[in-house]
């Protein structure tokens, strides 16, 4: 997951990664019905309709356009999404649905930490100047996205069906 995330952001823009890696409830939605007999009614139906019309446009300027670096970093980034939403379906199916939140968050973070690490001599130049907006994204990341609502989904995952 994180190995196709960090590599597609190489290759594609961090907006259209992030729309593509957000697509993990899409694939949870299928995989839930697959793997965890969560079936899909008419209601989640419309919307995995909705969702696939959404994806489809999104990656339809790609094609178009043929620009193969871009499509690359677009089916990294999906690769991701589908690799999240696997992930949170082998919670469920697993002895870790019974996990504290925060232990399954270290679990992502150590995994991240260690894919970072492999993939970092790849990674191309470091960055060289610290300015204060890329230090306060990193912040929010860090305490708002990572601190609170990763464990508020983990939490979710452990209460409710995928």
């Amino acid at each position: 997951e994180f190995l196709c995330l960090y590599i597609g952001l190489e290759y594609t823009t961090v907006a259209r990664n992030t729309l593509l890696v957000n697509t993990m409830p899409f694939w949870v939605l299928i995989g839930g019905h697959f793997l965890l007999g969560e079936r899909i009614n008419a209601r989640k139906l419309g919307g995995l309709v909705l969702a696939f019309c959404g994806l489809a446009a999104v990656f339809s300027d790609g094609i178009v356009a043929g620009n193969t670096a871009t499509l690359t970093g677009d089916l990294l980034s999906l690769g991701s999404g589908i690799l999240w939403a696997m992930t949170s379906i082998v919670i469920k199916r697993s002895k870790l649905v019974e996990t504290s939140a925060e232990k399954l968050l270290l679990y992502q973070l150590a995994g991240a930490a260690v894919v970072g690490l492999l993939v970092m001599p790849f990674a191309g130049p470091p960055i060289r100047a610290v300015t204060a907006l890329p230090t306060l994204a990193l912040l929010f990341q860090s305490f708002y996205i990572v601190a609170f609502t990763y464990v508020l989904w983990f939490w979710l995952l452990t209460r409710y069906p995928a």
